[in-house]
């Protein structure tokens, strides 16, 4: 069932590709011409895919025409070998030669290179009365024998068509045409005139019917892909010039005034829209931009405070350490700090003692002596240098209340910014 439904879609799409390329065809049928000594339209013959021209000369009517082939009566031809080998030199030299053609008319050309200091020009001029004859100036025109120019390097070519024959080959000399005169053709092609008794085998390419009409319409489709510009006839600049521009120009300011009023409408309603919305949602806005305010300036706030503090020593404990030792009865004689250590001068009655409670502190990395103990009026007296741990001096600062080993008092920050390096003293009480 799969395989029968698969088959009946090709078909369809087979009907359907065929209908849209007629439908194509048909329409580049129209819009092309053939003119020898008038206007003759391409007819359909046996099908969609077989063509003629039409013997009687048409009427110009219907679609504008977009190119036409014009035919060899209607245009002289000539070659010529220029001495100059760069391209924009040669260009400069056609362009300001004089005009060595016998009639005035369109003029094509064809450059190639023949040798290293050699260019070889060929050269079309269409006679003006088949421009004329138009009713419209077609975008292309091109001269039946250039379609068959690439069909002549194999063999010369005999174009059958409206009862006439038109002879084409490439020679050493370049291109060569002839509408009639077979044998003056045939010796300036360089084809032996006696083998031309046998029209089976004669040497030469015959092309008549809807061959012929299919060879030339596959010549202009491989001109306008290969070399679209060298048969461009231009704009017809009569027809711009007849146009009526001020009718124009009034049509467009009337789009332009419309296009601007309608434009302005949306946008005064769009504006007004906005502002709707914005009073709606205007509080909530407000109260949300003053949270965020708020917030960005407290975060700031925290981010400018932990900066200060992190880089703070922890001897803020030695002054908790100091008021412990205070209240316990030792005296004091000095306090030096640096960095992260302390040095007390005290005055006990057993420095062991003192130095065993300041081990036992959690707030206290080591504690030693730095001088020797000595009895002094029935006391000792020493000097002991503490080291402080900063992790467990910040847990400690962290608590909300009371001591932290059962011995010390609740810490306090004796100064805002605390130096790095400083000495005190202290008396005796």
């Amino acid at each position: 069932m799969g395989r029968i439904v698969g088959v009946i879609n090709n078909v369809s799409l087979k009907k359907f590709s065929r209908r849209v390329s007629d439908r194509l065809l048909e329409s580049a049928r129209e819009r092309v011409v053939f003119y020898r000594r008038g206007q003759h339209h391409i007819s359909t013959v046996s099908g969609a895919h077989q063509w003629s021209l039409n013997v009687d000369v048409d009427v110009d009517v219907g679609a504008a025409k977009l190119l036409v082939v014009v035919g060899r009566e209607h245009y002289f031809e000539t070659v010529k070998d220029y001495p100059i080998g760069h391209l924009n030199d040669l260009r400069r030299v056609l362009q300001n030669e004089p005009w060595r053609f016998p009639f005035k008319g369109l003029r094509f050309n064809k450059i190639q290179r023949v040798a290293d200091q050699v260019h070889r020009v060929t050269s079309w001029v269409i006679k003006p009365e088949v421009l004329d004859s138009l009713s419209s100036r077609p975008l292309w025109v091109v001269p039946e024998s250039a379609l068959l120019e690439k069909l002549a390097d194999e063999k010369p070519v005999a174009l059958n068509r409206l009862d006439d024959t038109l002879f084409v080959a490439v020679t050493a000399d370049g291109l060569v045409s002839s509408l009639g005169q077979e044998n003056a053709f045939l010796q300036r092609a360089g084809v032996p005139v006696s083998s031309t008794t046998d029209d089976a085998d004669d040497g030469i390419m015959r092309l008549a019917g809807s061959q012929a009409v299919a060879a030339q319409l596959r010549s202009v489709v491989q001109i306008l892909t290969t070399v679209p510009l060298r048969f461009w006839a231009g704009l017809d600049t009569r027809r711009l010039r007849d146009y009526s521009w001020r009718r124009a120009g009034s049509l467009c300011a009337g789009i332009f005034i419309f296009y601007m009023a309608l434009a302005s409408a949306y946008l005064v309603v769009a504006n007004h829209w906005v502002d709707y919305r914005l009073r709606v949602d205007g509080a909530a806005a407000e109260t949300s931009m003053l949270a965020r305010r708020d917030i960005a300036m407290f975060r700031t706030r925290v981010d400018t405070m932990q900066s200060a503090l992190s880089g703070w020593p922890p001897l803020w404990a030695a002054w908790d350490v100091f008021l412990d030792m205070k209240a316990n009865g030792v005296g004091f004689r000095a306090v030096n700090m640096s960095g992260v250590s302390a040095t007390f001068y005290i005055t006990a009655e057993r420095a062991t003692d003192v130095l065993d409670w300041l081990s036992r502190d959690r707030r206290i990395v080591s504690a030693e002596f730095a001088l020797p103990v000595r009895k002094v009026r029935g006391v000792e007296q020493c000097a002991i240098v503490v080291t402080f741990d900063a992790t467990q001096a910040n847990e400690l600062y962290d608590l909300e209340g009371g001591d932290a080993d059962k011995q010390a008092a609740s810490p306090q920050v004796i100064a805002s910014n605390p130096p790095t390096d400083r000495s005190a003293s202290v008396g005796n009480d």
